[in-house]
């Protein structure tokens, strides 16, 4: 095994460890031995998603502690960049609520019911909470294990579309939840290409907060009376009462959109001249089955517990 194949073993390992513990605080929750949603939901951000494999990034590849934030790619980006980044964030929004409202409709016609969906008590004191627990922290935390860890890992190995899809796939595989699995691997994809090609994992943050502080505000406003909670209700009956085609449409028109944002963010933000992604020139040479190990075992249990929430759904 290469000095390649090694390191792609590694990243792998990290995440099938994380994912692998991930498993079992659903297994733990499942049995009812954890109540506290917020405990159960700072567990995971903090000790699963970030120091485990912060500490596991370190102990494997011994980078140069001074080096650690370059490596995992925090790194400042000017004012233009962080408005550009919110203003994308909302776009993704609009465009993940059309995804997971199509994907749902499909879900449901198998029979499915969310099981999750409880009678939650929506507060102003919950409200901030959840900024912390729900938007801040997953900003942080599940940025660095999948756009800074895994995907920048596997880029360095000039794999860069392989890190995109794999970063993507398995961001939508520890949320476990078939629900949310569809729109979050979308959204991997676009912060994955920002990521790559600006060099830089704060634009990633900024849209993935940007994206849950939406869903937060949406679901409390809609019950404590916020401003503008209209507007993106509006959205959603355009969705239940449009047809397949003009919800196609939609959809397509938002993806060019988003695109186009994000080739300006690139070009005219970064001043790339050649982005940092480099799909033409990439590694054309393949991985030995040994060090896919870690990768296929992640995938597998990925989709089995993503599977299982769908099951669950419908018994």
């Amino acid at each position: 095994m290469n000095k390649s194949e090694l390191d792609f073993f590694k990243l792998n390992l990290i995440y099938a460890i994380t994912i692998s513990l991930l498993c079992i605080v659903f297994a733990i929750s499942y049995l009812g031995l954890i109540t506290s949603q917020y405990f159960s939901t700072f567990l995971v951000q903090i000790l699963i998603l970030l120091i485990i494999p912060i500490i596991l990034y370190v102990l494997l590849f011994k980078p140069d502690k001074k080096q650690i934030f370059e490596h995992l790619g925090i790194k400042k980006v000017n004012y233009k960049v962080i408005i550009l980044s919110i203003i994308l964030g909302f776009l993704l929004f609009i465009l993940n609520m059309y995804i997971a409202g199509f994907s749902q409709t499909i879900i449901y016609l198998f029979g499915y019911e969310n099981v999750n969906s409880g009678n939650a008590i929506y507060t102003m004191s919950g409200f901030y909470i959840d900024i912390i627990l729900t938007c801040l922290l997953p900003a942080i935390c599940e940025e660095i294990l999948h756009r800074g860890i895994i995907l920048r890992g596997i880029n360095r190995l000039n794999k860069p579309i392989l890190a995109l899809i794999l970063s993507s796939l398995f961001f939508g595989f520890s949320h476990l939840n078939i629900l949310q699995f569809f729109y979050t691997f979308i959204l991997g994809l676009f912060m994955g290409i920002i990521v790559l090609a600006s060099n830089s994992l704060i634009p990633a943050m900024i849209i993935h907060f940007t994206n849950n502080f939406l869903s937060i505000y949406i679901s409390y406003g809609s019950h404590l009376d916020f401003p503008l909670v209209n507007l993106f209700s509006n959205l959603e009956k355009i969705f239940i009462q449009s047809s397949v085609v003009l919800t196609f449409l939609i959809l397509i028109l938002l993806f060019i959109f988003i695109f186009y944002l994000v080739f300006i963010i690139i070009n005219k933000i970064y001043k790339i001249q050649k982005p940092n992604i480099k799909f033409f020139n990439s590694d054309k040479s393949r991985f030995s089955n040994i060090s896919k190990l870690s990768m296929i075992y992640s995938i597998v249990l990925g989709i089995m517990l993503t599977t299982s929430t769908f099951i669950w759904g419908i018994l």
